[in-house]
């Protein structure tokens, strides 16, 4: 006789199933909390999991514009403990920006997608845990004093594995010498204008526990027009992609949906 009863899921199974769906399709989260407390307890935390922070042009979930993440921090300080992925996108207040960030003490993935120069980096992100970071030198531009080498045994970059760069300068390997004193990194992207041969050979020979260094376009035009004119290197790590919206890139990364750099 089959029960007309409702199946009845194990309690650590249906929070798993809330918390998958979540991830995925964060912009259904708002709905998952309304479906019984308990879900709302397991889901809570993962509204605050990421933010892209934008100049008020983008729309969508966890898409915030500065003003609304003030309004956030002063109603609910204690959400930032659950932040883990920070996203600047076109954002140039970098008074609030640097203050964002020294409170979100637990992030692991930061980018800064356009132009803003954060003051005493090394001291706002001293006791930040960072695996990730997408920047444009101006955006450090105290640890980042380009042309000069940089120095990659910096504290800031203990724990670094993936780096994006986003600039258009270039120089030699002397410059980004300071790549192959990072310890742990192993995943390198860029724009695709911003290294010459010179540089991209210097990074596969001494960064030694790279696994993938990616160069990024905007256009598939533009990716198969590098193609037919450079020849920098044949190694197998190198990898030529093209990414016509970095910010959405980056959300689907947070939710490992990524292209093949593996930066989820």
């Amino acid at each position: 006789m089959v029960s007309s009863e409702n199946p009845v899921l194990p309690l650590e199974l249906e929070r798993e199933t809330f918390e998958l769906a979540a991830f995925l399709y964060p912009e259904c989260m708002l709905t998952l909390v309304l479906v019984a407390q308990r879900v709302r307890t397991w889901i809570h935390p993962m509204l605050f999991r990421t933010f892209s922070i934008h100049d008020g042009t983008r729309t969508g979930f966890s898409r915030l514009s500065l003003s609304t993440v003030a309004k956030l921090v002063k109603f609910d300080p204690l959400a930032l403990d659950y932040t883990r992925n920070v996203c600047f996108n076109n954002v140039n207040i970098p008074g609030v920006a640097a203050d964002f960030i020294y409170r979100c003490d637990r992030i692991v993935n930061l980018a800064f997608i356009g132009r803003i120069e954060i003051q005493y980096p090394e001291i706002i992100l001293e006791d930040h845990p960072l695996e990730r970071l997408c920047f444009s030198l101006t955006t450090f531009k105290n640890l980042f004093p380009f042309p000069d080498p940089f120095d990659g045994g910096h504290a800031l970059f203990s724990c670094l594995t993936h780096l994006d760069i986003m600039d258009y300068r270039i120089d030699g390997w002397l410059t980004w010498s300071g790549l192959a004193q990072m310890p742990r990194l192993t995943h390198l992207s860029s724009i695709y204008a911003s290294m010459t041969a010179p540089i991209v050979q210097g990074i596969l020979k001494h960064c030694k526990r790279l696994e993938v260094l990616v160069f990024m376009y905007d256009s598939q035009a533009r990716l198969e027009g590098a193609q037919a004119a450079l020849q920098l290197t044949d190694d197998p790590r190198f990898v030529m992609l093209v990414v016509e919206d970095r910010l959405a890139d980056w959300e689907a990364g947070t939710r490992g949906r990524r292209r093949p750099l593996g930066r989820g």
